[in-house]
């Protein structure tokens, strides 16, 4: 695991238990090296670098095009 994903770790637990409001509100208020590591994140999970059990690869199926936009 990156340094950067874990010096994010604590936060992205944190946005797990968000409403969808905040989280779209933190998204709009984050700085620019959280939204990189969260890129990171997505391009290496649409990779498949990062094993997934199937309840979970149906549930990112659900929010696929969002997935896709982080990752760019």
């Amino acid at each position: 695991m990156s340094r950067r994903v874990k010096k994010y770790i604590p936060v992205l637990k944190r946005i797990a238990m968000l409403g969808d409001k905040a989280k779209k509100d933190f998204v709009r208020k984050c700085d620019k090296e959280f939204l990189d590591c969260v890129s990171k994140c997505a391009k290496n999970v649409i990779k498949g670098n990062v094993p997934l059990t199937v309840r979970q690869k149906e549930s990112l199926r659900r929010s696929k095009n969002d997935l896709r936009a982080f990752a760019v």
